[in-house]
């Protein structure tokens, strides 16, 4: 099987050069993110494009003890990396909420984020 595109492997196995299917792959990708970009000036220029002006301290989570527990769980029982991924997935949210001007409750949002910590722990194989 051969080593995935841009990982450490594939550029040692082929010295970081490009094959002819992965070029293809490549410019097929950037042309597509060029497009994307004509028309997010298109929809600029016509007015389409709604951007909202946020401060990060207005998507920070709030500042509650239940809050606070939520988080020391997690921090506890939880890799760092289901952590950021529980705070990535509230500050989407929040930004959604921003963006479609929703009124919304931070804490509602961000406690989700740390319950499907609860599940997986529920979740363990057993030993």
């Amino acid at each position: 099987m051969r080593p995935a595109f841009g990982t450490l492997e594939w550029g040692k196995k082929n010295n970081g050069v490009l094959t002819r299917i992965e070029r293809v792959h490549f410019l097929r990708n950037m042309a597509f993110l060029a497009a994307r970009e004509v028309t997010d000036v298109i929809r600029a220029k016509l007015g389409l494009l709604k951007p909202v002006n946020l401060e990060l301290s207005d998507l920070a989570p709030p500042d509650t003890r239940m809050v606070e527990d939520a988080e020391e769980l997690a921090r506890d029982t939880h890799t760092q990396d289901l952590l950021a991924h529980g705070y990535r997935s509230y500050y989407f949210g929040a930004m959604l909420a921003a963006y479609r001007k929703l009124k919304y409750d931070r804490e509602f949002i961000l406690l989700p984020r740390f319950c499907t910590i609860s599940v997986s722990l529920s979740r363990e194989s057993p030993r």
